[in-house]
């Protein structure tokens, strides 16, 4: 009885093997690189998402900055609580 491959089988597992290779690995790559661009893409516009709110933030901050001195112009007056009675 016969143990193992001929070498002719092998061959012929290679050659398919071989060509599939040359077919797929091709759409592979471009897989790859359209990956690689969508998500590079996705960095850039919450990059630039950050640097809005960032933005943002800071005129916020300086809103508020602006509001407290404001404030703290206004004339400090005390408010009398009228009394409860029973």
């Amino acid at each position: 009885m016969k143990k193992g491959f001929s070498l002719i089988e092998l061959l012929i597992v290679l050659v398919v093997l071989g060509t599939l290779m040359v077919w797929v690995l091709p759409q592979f790559l471009h897989t790859v690189e359209e990956e690689h661009k969508t998500q590079q893409t996705a960095l850039d516009q919450a990059r630039a998402l950050q640097g809005v709110l960032d933005a943002r933030g800071k005129q916020q901050q300086f809103q508020l900055d602006q509001l407290e001195r404001i404030i703290q112009k206004l004339p400090q007056k005390t408010k009398r609580v009228p009394q409860r009675t029973k």
